[in-house]
């Protein structure tokens, strides 16, 4: 995706542009761009800037590249850029006309927390960082941290999309979730949500289709979300019906450790010295050793016919 973002000049010095979308990410689509788009900040942050410096400047959301957020580990000198940048449309904000809430107009929140994060909020993604928060993606309208405003019926004004990571309002995108799972919300436009199946409707628990597929029991091939064991080292899962079924990868937690591990890897770690020599351990596999045994004798029994004929083939062409 070659864009730079030199198509933005014209909004140089721009009054008028009260929202600038840098994710190039379609309405509901991922955020995770593949291959993300090489936007440079040498071109961008100069547009940017002076739109921000001058008085009377209408732009109230910004959504930056996840690329850029992303780089504020490796990259710490693109990473100060940004933060310069953002500590300076912070200060616009709140000290310009600002973003006011919509139920107070109040400017907007309390004085410990940015309109734009410059920390971040999430050990596995950047979501938050480098993010104008409490803004609806669609509509533009703030909501203060005073809980009368963001707050209604007890819920939450806004919800931030795991998947496309825009905020939006209960007028513009319904939500669901959270997933039992992750965890996470979505747009309903972003994601579908499952009942959990293997535990017979006994439990109002849901999972969404980036989960789904590690919720399977490997072998009914049912969701299962609360009645499930999974292999910590390979991913694999048996609901609870299944983990004494015939021919099913069984899962087995351990009283060595908290770790549930199936069979095969059990039987691994076991044979690679990492059990710590485990009674327990040893107990579960002990009769999958049998098995594996009976198995390779026959296999044995098997090639030693195999060399058997062959011989016998090769002596009787000798006499031939």
């Amino acid at each position: 995706m070659n864009i730079t973002g030199s198509g933005l000049e014209p909004l140089r010095g721009s009054l008028t542009i009260e929202q600038i979308d840098l994710s190039l990410v379609g309405d509901h689509q991922n955020s995770r761009l593949d291959p993300e788009p090489q936007i440079s900040r040498d071109v961008v942050i100069p547009i940017l800037d002076s739109i921000i410096e001058r008085e009377g400047c209408a732009l109230k959301h910004l959504q930056l590249p996840l690329s850029w957020r992303r780089e504020r580990d490796t990259q710490p000198h693109i990473t100060s850029i940004l933060y310069e940048f953002i500590a300076r449309y912070n200060q616009m904000l709140e000290s310009g006309p600002g973003v006011r809430c919509v139920k107070c107009s109040d400017r907007h929140r309390n004085e410990h927390l940015p309109l734009i994060e410059t920390y971040d909020t999430s050990q596995s993604h950047a979501s938050m960082y480098y993010k104008i928060q409490d803004t609806c993606y669609e509509c533009l309208n703030n909501y203060c941290t005073n809980r009368s405003c963001s707050i209604e019926d007890g819920l939450s004004m806004l919800k931030l999309c795991n998947n496309c990571e825009r905020q939006y309002c209960a007028d513009f995108s319904a939500m669901k979730g959270p997933c039992d799972i992750c965890c996470c919300q979505y747009c309903t436009e972003c994601a579908t949500f499952m009942d959990c199946t293997a535990c017979g409707g006994g439990c109002t628990e849901k999972v969404c289709n980036f989960c789904v597929s590690d919720r399977r029991c490997s072998h009914c091939k049912r969701i299962a979300v609360c009645a499930i064991y999974i292999c910590n080292l390979c991913g694999v899962g048996n609901c609870y019906d299944c983990l004494d079924h015939e021919g099913a990868t069984i899962v087995h937690y351990c009283n060595c450790g908290d770790d549930a591990l199936c069979n095969s890897c059990r039987m691994r770690e076991c044979q690679e010295g990492n059990s710590d020599d485990c009674a327990e351990c040893y107990k579960i596999i002990a009769p999958f050793l049998i098995e594996e045994t009976k198995k390779q004798r026959i296999e044995i029994d098997a090639l030693k016919d195999e060399n058997s004929q062959l011989k016998k083939q090769k002596n009787e062409c000798a006499e031939d």
